[in-house]
């Protein structure tokens, strides 16, 4: 009987500690639009982001070290990322609410739309959004494509690799490119990075100002569909650049473990 106290004990502690990592690398995400406030001007918006990345890292960091990983069961994993899908969506409402003064329930509907790459939106007049709150519905996406579990790996770690395992399988991986999933994890973002960056490349060659390239680019390769403008792509009335980004959601639509093996054995 003590026994089995002990292993739900320990389940609590595997499930409370990796939600907080979890929440940490949600924080670290949080701090990637501070820069392009202050590249736009948007120097409240900038400190908005700043203080709620600090505030949710810091706390969250602190408490995790104190809190072991370990008896991580694969239900308990799945459990994980389900709360994950739940949790991360609406610490990315927070933005909109602060800055944009939308509702709550408005609010989480766009941040869980964005991380879920959805797509659906209930904001107008996107020509007049702040640059920072643009880049931020991009970046859920972005990140919602490949999954914040797979971001927390790579952030922040899992301590065992037991563990870091069975969170891959909650995030409905299954295949394994390399021996250790660490590796797999860095090696999948390696690839979807890569693709972000040459479809923003090849977008600005064709006439799209770099920062609504980078904001495309994060919603083609995560096959979302967020754009900046009310008419969406329709708006460039650039057939160039609908069919780079055609090409770039078909294959942000296909396995990166498909990719990678084309990489490295194509030849």
């Amino acid at each position: 009987m003590l026994m089995k106290l002990k292993l739900v004990v320990k389940g609590y502690q595997s499930l409370i500690s990796s939600l907080l990592r979890i929440l940490t690398a949600s924080g670290v995400v949080l701090l990637l639009p501070v820069l392009v406030g202050l590249l736009y001007g948007e120097v409240m918006n900038a400190l908005v982001f700043t203080l709620l990345g600090i505030s949710l890292i810091v706390p969250t960091y602190i408490l995790s070290r104190y809190i072991p990983t370990t008896h991580l069961s694969l239900s308990c994993a799945l459990l994980v990322a389900g709360i994950s899908w739940l949790l991360i969506p609406l610490v990315g409402a927070i933005p909109y609410i602060v800055i944009c003064g939308i509702p709550f329930i408005d609010a989480y509907f766009e941040s869980m739309s964005g991380f879920t790459t959805t797509g659906m939106t209930l904001l107008t007049n996107l020509e007049s959004l702040p640059k920072t709150i643009l880049f931020w519905r991009a970046l859920t996406q972005w990140v919602g494509g490949m999954g914040i579990v797979l971001l927390t790996i790579v952030i922040v770690g899992i301590p065992s690799t037991a563990e870091l395992f069975k969170l891959y399988l909650a995030e409905a991986r299954e295949v394994k490119i390399r021996a250790s999933t660490w590796v797999t994890v860095r090696d999948l973002w390696i690839i979807y990075t890569f693709y972000t960056l040459l479809c923003t490349v090849i977008l600005i060659i064709f006439g799209m100002n770099p920062f609504e390239a980078i904001t495309h680019s994060f919603a083609a390769i995560a096959t979302g569909g967020f754009s900046t403008r009310d008419a969406s792509i329709a708006a460039f009335n650039n057939p160039y650049i609908e069919g780079v980004l055609t090409v770039f959601e078909f294959l942000g639509a296909t396995s990166f473990v498909a990719h990678y093996i084309l990489f490295n054995h194509g030849g």
